[in-house]
């Protein structure tokens, strides 16, 4: 099985043995690009460009919560996730932005179904005059240790 988040706002699932997709839900109010899956559990994250992380049963296809981030005077779009992915012990989700060129950090914990925001962790531009460029991969080594994270102008 293969979960998809679409610039459409929905979430798709592909059955490979049977090459079928479907629509699952509408997953979000903007795209979304970041999906990641529980390494134990039968659950997946979301997270789009209006400014929400969603944590979903894989079983029921509903969502079981949901993070927004609080919005900053005059700020309208909020952070725009662009990857994301879960640490292989499951305590951990790390979400990186388009927009804002930051790590978000969450814990998880899968017998109280808690999700909390532990920390932003900004990537500081590459020079002074260079542009804010967007996370676009993040991955925990073998033993969640260590977090990678590939930056668009050219930084791991």
């Amino acid at each position: 099985t293969l979960f998809v988040g679409t610039k459409t706002n929905q979430i798709m699932k592909y059955e490979m043995k049977e090459e079928k997709g479907d629509v699952i839900v509408d997953g979000h109010d903007g795209q979304i690009w970041g999906l990641c899956t529980h390494p134990i559990e039968a659950l997946f994250a979301t997270g789009g460009y209006d400014n929400a992380i969603k944590i979903w049963d894989a079983n029921t296809m509903s969502c079981i919560k949901t993070y927004e981030f609080e919005l900053e005077q005059g700020d309208k779009t909020g952070h725009q996730i662009s990857c994301g992915h879960w640490s292989n012990d499951g305590a951990v989700i790390v979400f990186g932005t388009e927009n804002t060129s930051s790590l978000m950090v969450f814990s998880w914990d899968t017998e109280r179904m808690e999700l909390q925001f532990q920390q932003q962790i900004e990537i500081p531009p590459k020079s002074k005059n260079a542009e804010v460029e967007p996370v676009s991969y993040i991955r925990f080594s073998a033993d969640s240790s260590l977090l990678g994270a590939a930056h668009m102008d050219s930084n791991l």
